[in-house]
């Protein structure tokens, strides 16, 4: 089967300006303030650990984890030239999480991957993430919206390197069975596809802004959606 991943040449999410960058970090400052300098996380296909690196500063420890060698090792040098000392990247995949215990982690965020994973394989990394959590640990997931607004105009196309798109039901049904307290929220309304450099662009960067914040609670719209829950008992 072909391997849908991004591949990496450079650590280029920590080249993103503007817009792109707001949008990329917009589900994590939505979270930042659930993580507390107890926690142990991990970072569930963290890449180059562009957003590893904010957490990092928010919790005692913090595992990334990819199952490509490159990005980690971008990853290592970026850590080692800020100075982060929590921090600490495995090659690893979520299609195989045996290597971690039972009850390991406080948190799990798992940003834009599990689009990348097939379908019939999804649920059960989810339910690792379950197997793997403290008892009420959260796991904060983030993918791509196959139903998103601008899609409905349109018509969406699933990109190239994902096997599957998950809407809100479909993600909501998936954590039902290993988390309870769920909670979904979107992060940017896409009116137009491919708005190019428009969005750093006066006046539209009010806007795209705008249209930023504006899908917080209408995750059915969003391009993206960021759901998050809490391990059952």
């Amino acid at each position: 089967m072909e391997e849908k991943i991004n591949r990496y040449l450079a650590p280029y999410h920590w080249a993103i300006e503007g817009f792109y960058l707001r949008r990329y970090e917009r589900p994590v400052k939505l979270i930042l303030n659930q993580f507390n300098n107890n926690d142990v996380v991990l970072d569930a296909g963290s890449g180059d650990g562009r957003l590893t690196a904010m957490i990092a500063g928010r919790v005692k420890k913090i595992i990334g984890m990819d199952n490509q060698k490159l990005p980690l090792e971008f990853a290592r040098i970026i850590f080692n030239e800020l100075k982060i000392k929590n921090a600490e990247f495995k090659i690893g995949d979520i299609l195989n999480l045996s290597k971690f215990k039972d009850k390991s982690f406080d948190k799990i965020t798992c940003f834009d991957v599990i689009e990348h994973v097939p379908r019939e394989k999804a649920e059960e990394a989810v339910k690792h993430f379950s197997r793997m959590l403290k008892e009420n640990g959260k796991l904060y997931l983030t993918t791509p919206n196959r139903d998103e607004l601008s899609g409905r105009i349109f018509g969406h196309k699933i990109e190239d390197k994902h096997y599957y798109e998950y809407n809100v039901r479909e993600l909501v049904n998936m954590f039902k069975p290993y988390f309870k307290n769920l909670k979904v929220n979107g992060y940017y309304i896409q009116l137009i596809p491919k708005a190019g450099r428009y969005p750093d662009v006066f006046p539209f960067k009010t806007l795209f802004n705008f249209l930023i914040e504006a899908g917080l609670n209408r995750p059915e719209w969003c391009y993206g959606v960021l759901i998050q829950g809490e391990k059952k008992q």
